[in-house]
């Protein structure tokens, strides 16, 4: 996707609200960026957080097998 929220291919619009903000910049005459505008889903967050959580507890499990 363009960052004006276009198809690269077939020039449609498949992202509105992008599109809106890269219109109302362009309007205002200023350049639109979309790096600033795409945050990190909180689904990821939560899928990193309990994959560190499970990883560091089998460390601790693994720690306890060669110990033992």
């Amino acid at each position: 996707m363009r960052p004006d929220g276009t198809c690269p291919f077939c020039e449609q619009v498949v992202d509105y609200k992008r599109n809106a903000k890269s219109e109302a910049a362009l309007a205002r005459g200023e350049e639109f960026s979309a790096q600033d505008e795409v945050p990190v889903p909180w689904h990821l967050k939560l899928l990193l957080v309990a994959a560190a959580l499970y990883l560091g507890w089998r460390a601790i499990e693994g720690v306890g097998w060669l110990v033992g």
